[in-house]
């Protein structure tokens, strides 16, 4: 080569750098099966291991123990334990209707003292009572008579007359004398051994005299009762009775009659005779 001719070569290329940390895979691309995952190795370590209870400071523990303990003194004592009989309290109700007839009711109760529109309801003699809010309960119907709540509410099923008959109620005092109570009957606490009185009258009590040990003596006799109340009665048929006798006769005779009348349409039709000469041969 003479003066002035350079020699040319290709520049040498560097060699790429190798990167520290792999390259992220790409989705779908093949990587080598795994006979073991991590999830497989660290359930055969925890495999046998047993589980420990969470620790809890002595005071905790105490303290929950102490409400497992409430909790369940707590359910036991809200579950009612049987009466027996000896434990009952009894008094005694007495009915006298209009006609004459006298109910007599033994009622026993669980409680220290009842009312006495309690009572009669207990009693079960299907009273018929409306509230006045304060002033108590009051008694429109007892074993169906009386009269029904919408008038038993403008005037206790009074008719304006002095005379006039409702449900008044009263209480037999230690000399056997009928008190009767003007406060009505939920503002009377009765206890055992009372008797209370309800009479359908305008004037005076017309109850019978007795005394509660009478009536003790007369339920020990009688048979019967739903375990709550032992109920009889004396003189005439009560209203109940008397009314349900005359619908039911009522009910009967309107049946009797009814039949005869289609048995009568019946008969005459199959008798009427055709006029002659209605049908013609053309």
């Amino acid at each position: 080569m003479g003066i002035g001719d350079r020699e040319f070569s290709s520049p040498k290329r560097a060699a790429p750098e190798t990167p520290s940390t792999p390259p992220a895979r790409r989705r779908g691309a093949w990587r080598a099966p795994s006979t073991w995952s991590t999830v497989s190795v660290r359930r055969i370590a925890l495999k046998g291991r047993k589980r420990r209870t969470p620790y809890a400071p002595p005071g905790r523990r105490s303290g929950l123990l102490a409400f497992r303990f409430l909790v369940v003194t707590l359910v036991l004592f809200s579950i009612p334990l049987p009466t027996s009989a000896a434990d009952m309290h009894h008094a005694a109700v007495v009915v006298h209707h209009g006609n004459g007839g006298v109910t007599y009711a033994y009622v026993a109760f669980s409680e220290n003292e009842i009312d006495g529109a309690e009572l009669l309801k207990r009693a079960d003699l299907g009273a018929v009572t409306i509230s006045f809010g304060g002033l108590g309960d009051g008694i429109c119907m007892i074993e169906k008579e009386g009269c029904p709540p919408a008038e038993c509410q403008k005037r206790m099923c009074q008719n304006g007359s002095a005379d006039s008959p409702f449900w008044q109620f009263y209480q037999l005092g230690s000399g056997g004398d009928w008190q009767i109570a003007a406060l009505g009957a939920s503002s009377v606490k009765l206890r055992d051994g009372d008797v209370s009185g309800w009479s359908w009258t305008g004037a005076g009590a017309n109850l019978p005299a007795t005394s509660f040990a009478q009536i003790d003596t007369l339920a020990a006799q009688k048979a019967g009762g739903d375990g709550t109340a032992l109920v009889w009665r004396t003189g005439p048929a009560r209203p109940t009775d008397a009314s349900q006798s005359w619908v039911a006769f009522a009910e009967g005779a309107a049946v009797v009659t009814v039949a005869i009348g289609v048995a009568s349409v019946i008969i005459v039709r199959k008798r009427r005779v055709l006029p002659a000469g209605l049908f013609r041969d053309e």
